[in-house]
C-alpha cells in the first residue's frame, strides 16, 4: 500500500502542486446492530481508501477513493490539483517538515486479522443475555 500512496505523492508533484501528501487504509468492519431486545441486523464490509492533499501556490485540494487502482487513484490525484488551482490561496497551507518515522512496538494485534463476523455476532448476543440476566426490567430499546 505504501507504494500507492508513493504513486499518488509523485504523480501529484508532476502535475505542479509544491507539497503533497496521501493516506491510505484498509480494514475490516463489522457492525450488529441492536433492537428490541435483539438482534436486528448484522453487516460487514471491506474498506480500502486514499486521499490525497496537495497544495500548490498555497492553495489547497483534497480528493479521496475508495478504490486502490493506480488509474482511480490518478484521477483522484489530478482532482486534487485542479481544486488547489481553484481555491483561495492562505499562507498557512503548507505540510510540516519531514521527519523520520517512529515505529510504534507491542501495539498490533496479529489476531485481529482473523476476527469475523460470528465474533462480533457473539458478543453482541452475550451483552443481550447479560444485561437481561442482570434485571429481568431492562430493555434494550437500540444498540449497536
Amino acid at each position: 500500500m505504501i507504494e500507492l500512496g508513493e504513486i499518488a505523492v509523485k504523480k501529484a508533484l508532476e502535475l505542479g502542486a509544491d507539497e503533497a501528501e496521501a493516506y491510505l487504509i484498509r480494514g475490516k468492519e463489522f457492525n450488529v446492530s441492536l433492537e428490541n431486545n435483539d438482534i436486528k441486523l448484522a453487516k460487514s464490509q471491506i474498506k480500502d481508501g486514499i486521499g490525497i492533499r496537495v497544495f500548490r501556490n498555497k492553495s489547497l485540494g483534497f480528493a479521496s477513493i475508495n478504490v486502490l487502482s493506480e488509474p482511480k487513484i490518478i484521477e483522484a490525484v489530478s482532482n486534487a490539483v485542479r481544486l488547489a488551482q481553484l481555491t483561495p490561496a492562505d499562507n498557512y497551507n503548507q505540510l510540516p517538515m519531514p521527519t523520520p518515522l517512529t515505529k510504534v512496538e507491542g501495539i498490533y494485534d496479529p489476531q485481529a486479522e482473523d476476527i469475523e463476523m460470528d465474533f462480533a455476532l457473539d458478543n453482541a448476543v452475550k451483552m443481550l443475555k447479560t444485561v437481561q440476566e442482570y434485571d429481568k426490567r431492562i430493555s434494550v430499546d437500540s444498540g449497536a
